[in-house]
């Protein structure tokens, strides 16, 4: 079918469709353009805090929201592989995933954090990022992490 990676596509659907609606949740609707800049933002802020490195795996430890999806596309744009968690399981399944996995970072947010009981993980609470300063730009095809 389509010959570009999801992100590429994702990408051209932005440019097409920047203020057709992209998700809506009970609280909230946000477009592609909104979207796109809030991965975008996550992305640079990823890369520019060195919190994951090349071939290191991102674990996602976050409800079905627009968190998620931001955070899904974030890691997408990076290259990075990523393994979402659901945080309705036990914690002996979520510490088995890590460790399988070998999961070097956690995307999570504060209301989540306290099942995740690993202090040799990086975790990353979204919430506690200061966007305003970060580049909505997308990141260019030869972004990748730092070795």
């Amino acid at each position: 079918m389509f010959k570009t990676s999801v992100i590429k596509r994702f990408e051209y659907i932005v440019k097409k469709y920047p203020n057709n609606i992209a998700i809506i949740t009970k609280e909230k609707k946000i477009t592609y353009s909104v979207l796109n800049k809030e991965a975008n933002k996550l992305a640079h802020y990823i890369k520019n805090n060195n919190i994951l490195a090349k071939n290191e795996v991102a674990g996602i430890f976050i409800e079905s929201s627009i968190d998620m999806v931001i955070s899904v596309l974030a890691i997408q744009k990076l290259g990075a592989p990523y393994v979402p968690i659901d945080i309705s399981y036990p914690y002996e399944r979520i510490e088995y995933m890590i460790k399988d996995s070998k999961i070097s970072c956690i995307l999570s947010l504060k209301k989540n954090v306290k099942k995740i009981k690993f202090s040799h993980i990086n975790i990353l609470l979204l919430d506690e990022v200061n966007y305003s300063k970060l580049k909505e730009t997308n990141l260019s095809s030869k972004n990748e992490l730092h070795p």
